[in-house]
């Protein structure tokens, strides 16, 4: 029964989290999107930006490279959803008190084309092995 307890109240608290992160994209999405950034590097600094508000602190970011030139409209909206998707599982972390972001442009794929890398790394405890988390993502440019 203690087991029990245990694993509602940590339902109950993912869903507080979920509720918050939705109130959050509410209120974003309510806003006038006059200051739209044109640029790829100003679309980056826009989501950790608005994920510092729900973290509590802002994410480190470090561009290399070319990256506005370099990186098209598709390959940029990809980038920014798995950005996102890496933010947000770092919220739901436990322990996770800094996150670096990296963009690099051009980087060598794995095939040996051109391409564009992501990293995301945070310092929380991990849920396999409670080691820091780092999310890669990349794609040819």
């Amino acid at each position: 029964q203690a087991e029990a307890g245990v694993l509602l109240g940590r339902a109950v608290d993912e869903l507080d989290s979920t509720i918050q992160e939705v109130r959050t994209a509410i209120f974003a999405l309510q806003q006038p999107p006059a200051a739209a950034p044109s640029t790829f590097r100003g679309r980056v600094l826009r989501e950790t930006g608005g994920a510092a508000a729900l973290l509590g602190f802002p994410p480190s970011v470090q561009f290399t490279g070319a990256v506005d030139a370099l990186v098209g409209e598709e390959t940029g909206r990809e980038l920014l959803s798995a950005l996102r998707g890496a933010l947000a599982a770092a919220h739901r972390r436990p322990g996770v008190s800094a996150i670096e972001v990296e963009v690099d442009a051009p980087v060598r794929l794995p095939d040996g084309r051109s391409g564009v890398r992501l990293v995301v790394a945070d310092d929380g405890r991990g849920e396999d092995d409670g080691r820091p988390t780092t999310v890669t993502w990349q794609a040819p440019i």
